[in-house]
């Protein structure tokens, strides 16, 4: 429910009055997720992602880079395989985009596109056993979001 919620808040997805299921409130779908926190290899991926895609639709980019040290730690220690390069690259641009609100140099836009341009070379390999499954596809996710940051007078990132 909680990407689905995010889908909803972008503007990509609507739930109709006659849905046996409604939207999921944002404290509910923070409850809901908050279980699968112990999993430092499973889900938590997409939960630190869902955190960090609705701490960029809130604009608190800077709740975002600081707890990229956080991430980065997380990082390290349990992403280290190469099957997690797409969730980490994901995650780096992210960081890097909210960074563009305090600093719009030329360096953050390059690497932005070096990130970009390697999510779209790697493949999104399915494997069962592999958790760091893209709920929603790492690209369509990125266009989503970057749409939404286009708004928004400070984002210059030109593909």
């Amino acid at each position: 429910g909680a990407y689905i919620y995010l889908l909803v808040i972008f503007g990509k997805a609507s739930v109709s009055s006659d849905s046996p299921r409604q939207p999921i409130a944002q404290s509910e779908t923070m409850k809901e997720i908050s279980i699968y926190t112990q999993d430092k290899k499973g889900l938590n991926i997409a939960i630190i992602l869902y955190s960090i895609i609705l701490l960029i639709h809130q604009h608190e980019y800077n709740k975002v880079i600081e707890s990229y040290n956080g991430f980065s730690k997380y990082i390290n220690r349990y992403l280290k395989e190469e099957k997690h390069e797409r969730s980490i690259t994901f995650i780096k641009i992210l960081v890097y985009a909210s960074k563009m609100k305090y600093s719009s140099n030329t360096s953050i836009i390059h690497k932005i596109q070096e990130y970009q341009q390697r999510l779209i070379s790697s493949k999104n390999q399915y494997d069962r056993n592999n958790h760091d499954l893209e709920i929603i596809p790492y690209g369509d996710l990125w266009s989503i979001i970057e749409e939404h940051l286009q708004s928004k007078s400070w984002y210059q990132n030109e593909n």
